[in-house]
Parts: C-alpha cells; sequence; structure tokens
C-alpha cells in the first residue's frame, strides 16, 4: 500500500521533535540518529521494554482501531507527512481493508489539499 497524500506543513510551524532537538535521553537510552524515527518496529518494541508494556501488540490490534485513530488524528499535525505514511504503513501491514479504511478516514478527516478544498 502506498500513499500519495498532498505534502502538509507542520500546523505550528516546527514539530515537537524539532523544537527538541535530535539528542532525546530516556533511561539511559540515547537517539542521535535523525533517521531511527523509520523503524517503528524497533522503536515500538523498545517501547515495550522500556516501560514493561505492551504499546506493540495494542497498536497493531485491529480492535482498537478507533482509539488509535483517535490519538494518531490529535497527533497528526505534529509530524511531518513522511513520518505520518511511515507510521501508518508499519501499522497497517497486517490489517483488514475495513480497518484500514477506518484508521486513514478518521486520521485524514479534516485535512485539505494545497487548494483548501
Amino acid at each position: 500500500l502506498d500513499f500519495h497524500l498532498p505534502s502538509r506543513q507542520p500546523l505550528h510551524g516546527i514539530t515537537v521533535a524539532e523544537w527538541a532537538g535530535v539528542k532525546k535521553r530516556t533511561k539511559h537510552v540515547v537517539i542521535q540518529e535523525e533517521g531511527n524515527w523509520r523503524d517503528v518496529h524497533r522503536n515500538i518494541k523498545c517501547m515495550d521494554q522500556l516501560y514493561d508494556a505492551t504499546f506493540y501488540s495494542w497498536l497493531k490490534s485491529e480492535d482498537n482501531v478507533h482509539v488509535t485513530a483517535m490519538y494518531l488524528h490529535r497527533i497528526a499535525n505534529e509530524y511531518p507527512l513522511s513520518r505520518i505514511v511511515n507510521a501508518l504503513k508499519w501499522l497497517i501491514s497486517d490489517w483488514r481493508l475495513e480497518s484500514i479504511s477506518t484508521l486513514v478516514r478518521n486520521v485524514t478527516m479534516d485535512w485539505v489539499d494545497e487548494m483548501g478544498k
């Protein structure tokens, strides 16, 4: 599945990641490479280990599509489109078409194109 959506600028000019800088420290883990965000699988698995949680299984479960869509809709404008597309591709990689449709429709429900439509 390949998304071809119009490019969007972050809502407030810069993203949270740009505001915070590239280097981040979380429980003895230092993230320095700018491209680390591309490996969503590894990042979610690291979060599971760091916080003794089950983010991976919860996010990948289609049963949670409405809650996931609501959360992603709220934060989507904080990140460049390339990061949103990357995360959505990972998330929906083994989902049914019905769940994919629900997620994409809810995440993008108030997006507009370059013409403002």
